[in-house]
């Protein structure tokens, strides 16, 4: 007989432009902590009101902020709901940076489940951004290429998920689908701003799996079929920002590409050194996101 507080697996729908897709898992509930609050109330402070996105940095990518582009920061240390990040590759600020008119909370670095983290500390960025009152979340992240067609240093506008962590949330109120008209001009324009400046972006699907373990050739070879690109992260946080009502835009830097017909050796190092030579092109895509993020409602 399963513990009481075990939950019947239920059916769940997320997308951002992201096709609907159903997987039934175990429900995990996010309930509301006073630290968020403080949290939220503390950069308030700090950083003003006027924050219109945040954007939650992948494995290398907060190096693609420039410090011309840094208006303010402030260690995780000092925020009561955000705990340490203990992944090499990942900033331990919220910092806030200006983008034109635009002001972004961007964390550096991410928590992930594989850590030890409770869902409720991984999606603790996007609950304080909610809390402020922004509207638009921007996810990167760092994923290795399922697609025989990409390269490392390609960037991805992720265009599909499918979660594969066994781990969903609920809430006390349904999220809606981001398949509308605005997050589709969003992506739109966010690709036409980067092909403007010279940088070309991908689109496909990303699967979520909780890591932190490379894939074997036979997960390379089952993965192929569903996805894209495949990664460790971001599923979770892309669907709390969804409840909140976000409109959410996702991106993957490709940092190794995956085969089922030899064997490799991957190690996060090189996924580092991956994401180091491809900054410049992750910048352009950030900016193109936070420039063309849809108007405030």
């Amino acid at each position: 007989m399963p513990h009481k507080k075990f939950k019947p697996a239920k059916v769940r729908a997320f997308f951002c432009p992201l096709k609907v897709v159903l997987l039934f898992m175990p429900t995990i509930h996010i309930n509301t902590f006073t630290s968020v609050q403080d949290s939220a109330d503390i950069l308030r402070q700090e950083f003003g009101g006027d924050i219109e996105l945040v954007v939650i940095a992948g494995s290398g990518v907060y190096k693609a902020i420039s410090e011309q582009s840094i208006v303010n920061r402030i260690p995780y240390a000092k925020i009561p709901a955000l705990t340490t990040t203990s992944v090499q590759g990942h900033g331990s600020d919220v910092v806030l940076v200006r983008f034109g008119s635009k002001y972004v909370l961007f964390f550096t670095g991410r928590f992930h489940y594989y850590e030890g983290n409770t869902i409720e500390q991984v999606v603790a960025p996007i609950r304080i951004a909610s809390l402020l009152g922004i509207q638009q979340t921007v996810l990167t992240n760092a994923a290795g290429g399922l697609n025989p067609a990409f390269k490392a240093g390609d960037v991805m506008l992720i265009n599909d998920v499918v979660n594969m962590t066994g781990l969903t949330i609920s809430d006390t109120k349904r999220f809606a689908s981001q398949d509308t008209k605005v997050v589709r001009d969003w992506y739109d324009e966010t690709e036409s701003y980067c092909l403007a400046r010279g940088v070309k972006v991908l689109s496909g699907s990303y699967v979520a799996l909780t890591g932190p373990c490379y894939e074997t050739r036979a997960e390379v070879r089952y993965y192929r079929k569903i996805a894209d690109a495949i990664g460790m992260s971001t599923i979770h946080e892309y669907q709390f920002a969804t409840m909140c009502g976000m409109n959410v835009l996702s991106c993957s830097m490709i940092t190794n590409t995956l085969t089922d017909t030899t064997v490799q050796s991957i190690t996060h190092n090189e996924v580092l050194e991956t994401a180091e030579r491809a900054r410049g092109k992750m910048s352009v895509v950030i900016e193109a996101a936070c420039v063309n993020a849809p108007k405030l409602r």
